[in-house]
C-alpha cells in the first residue's frame, strides 16, 4: 500500500525557501553583482595596500615602503511584509464560484498571490539596491548610487547630451568613461556599464540610425545587453536607475548585494491564523548593498 496524493494540492508553505530565494535573490542587478550571504547585522570588509619600493644593491638596510590597512562594513537592513486576507470577504463577489463549500481557511488564488507577491517583493528590492541616494532608512538601505555619489575616491565624469545624441557622441561618452579607469580595471572581464533601461534604448537606437556596417544591433529590441563596439564593456539596463540620469562603469563583481538567508527569520509564509480567523502573509529578510573598491568605478551625470 502507498499513500494516494492525487486529491491533495500543494500548500504555498511547502516552498516557503524557494519563494524567499525568487522574491529577495532575482533581479537584473542581482543576477550580474556579488552576492553575499550570511550576514545577520554588519560584517567588515578588512583591505591591506603595500607598495614595492626598488633599491640599489649592495650591503646596508634601508627601509623603504608603506603597508596600509583599512576597513570598510557591510550592513543590512531587517525588513518585513505583512498582508490579511479574508477568505469570507470574497463571497459577495463572483471569485465566491472559487470557494470551497463551507467556511474557507485559505483563498482561492494562493499559488497566483504568491508569485505576484515574489515579483513585487522584488521590484522593490531592485529599486533600493540603486535609487537611495541620502540616508538609509528603516526599510531600505543606502543604494549603490549614493554611495558611490557620497565617496570622494570614486571617479565622476559629468558629460552634456543636448538635443539628439549620435553614434558617434555616445562612443565618445563610453569611451571617456572606460578611460577613467585605472588600467588594470579598463580590461576586467566583468566591465559593465549600468544604466537606465531609457538610456539604454537610445543608445540602442542611435546604432540602428547610424548603420554602421560593422555593428549589427538589428535583432536589439532595446532589452538585450550587448557589448559596446571596440571595448570590452557590457551594457546592461536595469529598473533601478530608471528615471535616474546616471551611468555607472565598473567591473560587476566589485558590487555586492548582502543578505543572510541563513536565517530562520527569514521566510514567506502564508497560513490560517485560528485566533484571528485570517489567511496571513509574512514576508522577513535582510539586505543591503555596498562595493569593494572605490578606484574600480567611474560614474557620469548626464
Amino acid at each position: 500500500m502507498a499513500f494516494s496524493l492525487g486529491g491533495l494540492s500543494t500548500w504555498v508553505n511547502d516552498n516557503s525557501q524557494e519563494l524567499l530565494a525568487a522574491a529577495v535573490l532575482q533581479g537584473e542587478t542581482i543576477d550580474l553583482i556579488t552576492l553575499k550571504t550570511g550576514v545577520k547585522y554588519k560584517e567588515r570588509l578588512k583591505y591591506l595596500a603595500t607598495d614595492a619600493v626598488f633599491q640599489a644593491g649592495g650591503c646596508g638596510y634601508t627601509t623603504n615602503g608603506t603597508t596600509t590597512l583599512t576597513e570598510k562594513d557591510l550592513s543590512v537592513v531587517d525588513v518585513k511584509i505583512n498582508e490579511s486576507l479574508c477568505p469570507e470577504d470574497l463571497n459577495e463577489y463572483s471569485l465566491s464560484m472559487s470557494l470551497k463549500p463551507g467556511y474557507n481557511k485559505d483563498i482561492p488564488f494562493a499559488q497566483m498571490y504568491m508569485a505576484e507577491k515574489t515579483k513585487q517583493i522584488n521590484k522593490t528590492i531592485e529599486t533600493a539596491i540603486w535609487a537611495t541616494l541620502s540616508a538609509a532608512t528603516t526599510t531600505a538601505p543606502i543604494g549603490l548610487l549614493g554611495l558611490i555619489l557620497a565617496d570622494s575616491s570614486t571617479h565622476h565624469l559629468h558629460q552634456n547630451l543636448t538635443g539628439t545624441t549620435s553614434a558617434s557622441d555616445w562612443m565618445t561618452i563610453i569611451y571617456n568613461l572606460q578611460n577613467q579607469l585605472p588600467e588594470e580595471v579598463q580590461t576586467a572581464s566583468d566591465l559593465t556599464l549600468f544604466m537606465s533601461h531609457a538610456y539604454f534604448r537610445k543608445i540602442v537606437q542611435a546604432l540602428v540610425i547610424a548603420n554602421l556596417y560593422h555593428i549589427d544591433l538589428s535583432a536589439n529590441e532595446g532589452l538585450t545587453a550587448f557589448y559596446f563596439p571596440g571595448t570590452n564593456i557590457k551594457l546592461v539596463p536595469v529598473n533601478g536607475l530608471a528615471t535616474l540620469n546616471y551611468f555607472v562603469l565598473t567591473p560587476a563583481s566589485n558590487l555586492i548585494y548582502v543578505t543572510d538567508l541563513a536565517n530562520e527569520q527569514e521566510k514567506i509564509e502564508m497560513f490560517w491564523d485560528q485566533s484571528d480567523q485570517i489567511v496571513k502573509f509574512i514576508a522577513r529578510f535582510k539586505y543591503g548593498v555596498n562595493y569593494y573598491f572605490s578606484d574600480y568605478i567611474v560614474y557620469s551625470s548626464l
